[in-house]
């Protein structure tokens, strides 16, 4: 029996490091995910992720299952992220990285495509997201 595709990812926590695994085709449908892998998927930090549920209204809510159980549903936070902006707070330096990449033509089309077919980018905002591009490019801050 194959086993199922996964995003293999390394978070920072207070403990050390700790490896986290979400599906590869999370966006795909209604799964339940933990912070970890909501942080893994939008490319920020745990902390970054409750302080979006505390102050950012238009962020997926979480629902809690237990006192110590908390999940985000992956329909929400895809849909999220399709309707975020293409900063997503504190992860500068990620989104610096990325978008670095996507001004080299070396990569831009095959990151591109990767982005439309995981689910990042939907195919009718990939002219937003590129103008957002050229415009960090020259030096202006994105929208």
């Amino acid at each position: 029996m194959e086993k199922p595709a996964v995003i293999k990812g390394t978070l920072r926590t207070a403990k050390g490091t700790k490896r986290v695994e979400v599906p590869a085709n999370w966006n795909a449908g209604r799964i339940a995910l933990t912070v970890y892998q909501v942080a893994i998927i939008t490319g920020m930090g745990v902390s970054t992720v409750w302080r979006r549920v505390k102050l950012d209204p238009e962020f997926s809510r979480p629902r809690v299952l237990s006192p110590q159980r908390t999940v985000w549903f992956s329909d929400e936070v895809a849909e999220w992220m399709n309707r975020a902006p293409v900063d997503f707070g504190k992860g500068e330096a990620f989104r610096d990285t990325v978008w670095r990449s996507f001004t080299n033509p070396r990569y831009r089309e095959e990151l591109l495509d990767y982005c439309i077919r995981t689910g990042v980018i939907k195919p009718e905002r990939v002219e937003h997201f590129l103008n957002d591009i050229e415009r960090y490019r020259f030096g202006s801050s994105p929208s």
